[in-house]
């Protein structure tokens, strides 16, 4: 996260004051990659006429803070629709997620890849993802979701979530 994502995050203001929609288990990379473009799609749909950013999000491993970069939506389109550019996004560290949000934070896409160095109780690549957003955005994802996915998802507050999965 960055500060700013970090105190509203610490207060409960928006947007962890709206609903997350998240995988909790890791999924198989052929698998994940078709789920990531969905939510990337429905995303791009509702808010394509939005400045996009990206940072290293640390928050599930030690809670360090971040600055975000500037991002297109064309490039996380191309990146999420490439096998070899995904998997060359996984993180560096255990338990670091890229997140892609809006400038005035209408949605945070995270997402990470696994591969088995980053866990050995993996079979191979793999990736998991959550998604702030309102309860409209994340309910038109899952509509979007493949049917073998939709009971694979969970949603709940956002705020809950990101306490239970601070490393700080």
């Amino acid at each position: 996260m960055n500060e700013i994502l970090n105190r509203q995050w610490l207060n409960g203001n928006f947007p962890f004051n709206q609903d997350i929609l998240y995988f909790p288990e890791a999924i198989p990379f052929r698998d994940f990659k078709p789920l990531l473009e969905v939510a990337v799609n429905s995303l791009f749909e509702v808010f394509s006429h939005k400045k996009l950013l990206h940072l290293e999000d640390w928050h599930n491993q030690d809670g360090y803070i971040t600055h975000p970069s500037p991002s297109e939506w064309g490039e996380l389109k191309h990146t999420v629709s490439s096998d070899g550019a995904l998997y060359n996004l996984r993180g560096k560290d255990f338990d670091v997620y890229l997140a892609y949000f809006s400038e005035s934070f209408d949605f945070i896409l995270r997402f990470r890849i696994n591969d088995v160095f980053d866990d050995p109780r993996l079979s191979g690549i793999s990736g998991i993802m959550d998604i702030t957003s309102s309860d409209e955005v994340l309910k038109q994802i899952e509509k979007s979701l493949p049917e073998n996915f939709k009971d694979k998802c969970k949603k709940e507050e956002s705020k809950k979530y990101f306490d239970r999965n601070y490393g700080g």
